[in-house]
């Protein structure tokens, strides 16, 4: 038995799926697209700005009987002065359309090691083929004053039990 799973992100204002996605992008854009098309502006201290959120999700395909405990957190990547990124769980009925404002929903620093992982399992299981985890709901919060630059890659790590 081998689950296959792939990243998928969420869009627009009906939830529009990109399925095999390979990156989350931060960006000032509700969109899959390369980040460097749609920089976010850094304003003037004391204010904050925010990329869009990005509604990501795990998709589960292949054969297994059950898939639990699913996690994510940060492995790897050292983020510059003035940015954070923040990111909490969803289930997939919540999902809302992305906001380019302060989250409702990502509301805490997205976890570094695994003892402390946003938990991703879905109050409904997962046990068809097909089925996804619930939303990692993420946003970028860069404060004012920040330096300009491309951010370096984040490494999101995800983690589950397959039976």
């Amino acid at each position: 038995m081998s689950a296959i799973v792939s990243l998928t992100i969420a869009t627009g204002v009906g939830e529009t799926l990109h399925e095999g996605e390979l990156a989350i992008n931060y960006q000032n854009d509700d969109a899959v697209t390369d980040p460097a098309s749609s920089p976010i502006s850094i304003p003037a201290a004391p204010a904050l700005a925010y990329s869009y959120e990005k509604y990501a999700k795990l998709k589960f395909d292949g054969t297994f009987t059950a898939i639990t405990n699913v996690k994510i957190w940060k492995s790897q990547g050292v983020l510059p002065d003035g940015v954070n990124i923040k990111g909490d769980a969803v289930e997939e009925a919540a999902y809302v359309q992305p906001v380019t404002t302060a989250s409702s929903i990502a509301l805490n620093d997205v976890p570094e090691n695994d003892t402390d992982a946003v938990s991703l399992q879905p109050a409904a299981g997962i046990t068809v083929t097909g089925s996804y985890s619930k939303y990692l709901v993420s946003q970028a919060v860069i404060s004012g004053g920040a330096t300009a630059q491309t951010l370096a890659t984040q490494t999101y790590r995800w983690r589950y039990d397959e039976t």
